[in-house]
């Protein structure tokens, strides 16, 4: 999960207002200019003598963060196949695919209790993701044959990707669907089960045959126990697991931690033969996960989702996946601001990146 997400995308918003404004306004004759409120950062100047570079401006005020985001104009199309209707209920945020989640769960979404996302989340969702993980969940769909269909969250918070790939598997016809949430903190641990219920995903439905788990442990290379942040509230979601215990985690901030047993890859995929997606959001640790278990990766999953939280992250696993046959469709790559007093560049992130691959050896594109 992405906890700096909710800042970023207010100020995103923000910019793009202000150039739907402008534009407004140059384009309705007679319109009077809009009032900026008080203490409103100034807009980018667009107008310069030369077209090119104020095509630039204009699309990196509206874009901001964004302006690498992993999307393509023919994914609107996409999620629009996948799009369903569905009353607003209070005390929650309906998204754009039917799938319902509890405020508790997303506090800084407060302005959108009883609100349905009724367009496609391009360039995000303004709530908890960016497009390009909704575009690799709906592209294995899309791939996706015969009757069954598994899917596994890694650092998995209250459970939203699985939740969603159950739920769009389920519309889909899937008769067997196998959903794995793997999660180390606690507090949101007692989530998952209920939020899988929430969207109608329990065992014994109906024709379809589910097999829901959600397991509690940090994702490491060994079996053993890590220590993880201690998680009070939704809003200190992003935590990191460690071999040992530290008085700050990676971005600086005073946390105190639990131990957690380990789960490694090998033991999370028992009793899948293959995996449609993994997606994984590890918070760091998907350099060292993902690369000690490449060669199980190939062998046994078709798709993966990684959220990256480093450049260095990123190259690492894009050197590590092209040599084991995997194809690298889409990504995003995270924006970070140097910082001489960060010891890690992880830390230095202010928007984390993000992968999608397909494992050539396993599935075709």
């Amino acid at each position: 999960m992405r906890p700096m997400l909710p800042r970023l995308t207010e100020g995103l918003m923000a910019r793009v207002d202000r150039v739907t404004d402008r534009l407004r306004d140059r384009l309705t004759p007679g319109a009077q200019p809009r009032a900026v409120p008080a203490g409103t950062p100034p807009a980018p100047a667009t107008t310069t003598p030369y077209p090119r570079v104020n095509q630039a401006l204009g699309a990196r005020a509206a874009l901001a963060n964004d302006f690498f985001g992993g999307w393509q104009p023919t994914d609107v199309a996409l999620f629009e196949k996948y799009h369903h209707a569905r009353k607003g209920l209070a005390g929650h945020v309906t998204d754009y695919f039917g799938v319902r989640t509890p405020i508790e769960y997303v506090p800084w979404a407060t302005g959108s209790d009883g609100q349905v996302q009724s367009e496609p989340p391009i360039p995000d969702d303004g709530v908890r993701a960016e497009a390009i993980e909704y575009f690799a969940l709906l592209d294995t769909l899309e791939h996706s044959r015969g009757s069954e269909f598994s899917m596994i969250e890694l650092g998995a918070s209250y459970g939203p990707w699985t939740c969603l790939a159950g739920v769009l598997a389920m519309r889909a016809g899937k008769k067997k669907i196998s959903l794995r949430a793997v999660e180390a903190g606690s507090f949101f641990m007692k989530h998952i089960p209920a939020y899988f219920a929430l969207n109608g995903l329990k065992a014994g439905r109906g024709k379809v045959k589910f097999d829901l788990r959600a397991i509690h442990g940090a994702v490491g290379v060994k079996p053993g126990v890590m220590h993880f942040p201690v998680i009070s509230n939704a809003t200190e979601n992003g935590g990191q697991a460690l071999q040992e215990t530290a008085k700050t985690d990676y971005v600086g901030r005073t946390v105190e931690h639990e131990p957690v047993d380990v789960k490694t890859l090998d033991g999370v995929f028992e009793g899948l033969d293959v995996i449609d997606l993994v997606h994984c959001d590890i918070q760091g640790s998907e350099d060292e996960v993902l690369t000690f278990g490449a060669a199980l990766l190939t062998q046994r999953v078709k798709r993966m989702f990684i959220g990256t939280h480093s450049r260095s992250i990123e190259g690492k696993l894009i050197e590590c996946f092209h040599r084991h046959g995997w194809s690298l469709v889409r990504e995003r790559p995270t924006h970070f601001e140097h910082r001489l007093d960060t010891l890690s560049t992880t830390g230095m992130t202010l928007r984390d990146g993000g992968q999608y691959w397909v494992n050539t050896k396993l599935t075709k594109r």
